[in-house]
């Protein structure tokens, strides 16, 4: 079966006329953070996270929850204040939402280094 192309592919306009020339910044981390804890069509990640407890930029506050599901860690370092449901944009539906009040610069929580994964691979 033949492959469906256009002829000399398709070539939309660049549109980089706006930004081409201007310099990149780095813009200031934000005083409150939003998470939801969907975003994507699967299960609702788990919270491990309480209002009042404090958080670092990096650090798990959501668990996978299910067959499809992802892990959600904090953007920042700070304090979570409140979960509340909220409206989804995407999908028009209310969830839940992390809310986090910046109360420093990023102290990071990294994840821990396994090693060399080529190593840790065993085939089978």
């Amino acid at each position: 079966m033949a492959l469906l192309t256009f002829k000399g592919g398709v070539h939309p306009p660049e549109k980089k006329e706006l930004a081409e020339h201007k310099e990149i910044k780095v813009l200031p981390l934000p005083e409150k953070v939003y998470i939801y804890t969907t975003n994507h069509i699967g299960a609702p990640a788990k919270i491990l996270v309480e209002p009042g407890q404090k958080v670092k930029t990096g650090q798990k506050i959501g668990e996978a929850n299910g067959f499809i599901s992802a892990n959600i860690h904090s953007s920042v370092t700070g304090e979570v204040v409140e979960i509340v449901k909220m409206t989804n944009a995407a999908s028009g539906t209310k969830n839940d939402v992390i809310v986090i009040q910046r109360t420093d610069e990023d102290d990071w929580e990294l994840i821990p280094n396994h090693g060399d994964y080529t190593k840790n691979h065993q085939k089978k």
